[in-house]
């Protein structure tokens, strides 16, 4: 019911105070007061969200205190941690559990447009009728333009406008690598990442990257179900033969192959088709 937000990066009103006064209840309700926020309530209702928080040792230090000094659920969240972690910030175990945030799926960019569960339900082979397809394929072009990172999304909902996500995108992409400049200890390192890292990014958009390897042949994707079932799957943006899966199949290093296309789907003598945007969502694809 009740969120008190401390962002480190911005903080006018000394948070800091709260933790070297104790973290009482008390200094809580002060820093609520001067920050501008509602009355300091200390009970499971409420959460203390602290951003940024690799930018204080101290509070960073206090985690274990907090929780205990206060009923309220405590988060952190920050970024390279692992370069705060080799400066003196010890790992409060125990009382901490991680969480790792990632850009949103394909199946998540749905649920905004409401076509979750269109995704889920839809005939994976084409055995149904072609309107969930339909539907489906507009917002995964436009997921796979720009893809997930939230604030992203929210520029594309806000202004529909996909040439204006590539500034936010371009934005980020220069934050990233500024702030992977805290990891280096020399230039030599900062400049080889700076030459790297574009590269790689021009390497993942370029849909070649493969998970598997049989002499020239390359597989996308290699996943196990609980079953042990070996799936080789392998993604075609244009039209063509997958050769490397036939030969995967052939070869007998696979038990099943599916090839992931910008269509219905079917049932083929020695692989399945299925709509690309179920291959994150669906294994293994067996209609319900």
């Amino acid at each position: 019911e009740y969120v008190v937000y401390v962002n480190l990066a911005y903080d006018k009103y000394h948070f800091q105070d709260v933790v070297e006064n104790g973290c009482s209840p008390m200094e809580f309700e002060k820093y609520c007061r001067r920050a501008g926020l509602p009355r300091f309530v200390n009970n499971k209702n409420t959460i203390l969200l602290i951003d940024e928080i690799q930018l204080s040792e101290k509070i960073y230090n206090s985690i274990r205190s907090l929780y205990s000094e206060i009923d309220c659920e405590v988060v952190v969240t920050g970024s390279y941690l692992g370069q705060a972690l080799r400066d003196g910030y010890f790992l409060p175990d125990e009382t901490v559990s991680y969480l790792y945030m990632f850009p949103l799926s394909c199946t998540e960019f749905c649920r905004i447009y409401e076509k979750e569960e269109l995704l889920k339900g839809m005939d994976l082979f084409g055995e149904g009728g072609a309107t969930a397809y339909n539907e489906l394929l507009p917002p995964y072009h436009i997921y796979r333009q720009i893809r997930g990172c939230p604030e992203v999304v929210r520029r594309y909902r806000e202004q529909g406008d996909i040439e204006s996500c590539y500034d936010v995108l371009q934005s980020l992409v220069e934050t990233f690598k500024r702030e992977s400049g805290y990891y280096f200890q020399t230039s030599k390192e900062a400049l080889l990442f700076k030459t790297v890292f574009p590269e790689a990014i021009k390497n993942m958009c370029s849909e070649k990257p493969c998970f598997s390897l049989y002499n020239q042949y390359e597989l996308d994707f290699i996943l196990v179900d609980k079953d042990n079932t070996v799936y080789g799957v392998e993604v075609k943006t244009k039209d063509g033969s997958p050769e490397s899966l036939r030969i995967f199949i052939d070869r007998h290093l696979i038990d099943r192959g599916i090839v992931a296309k910008t269509a219905r789907g079917g049932h083929g003598e020695k692989f399945d088709t299925i709509p690309v945007f179920t291959v994150g969502c669906r294994f293994p694809y067996v209609q319900e």
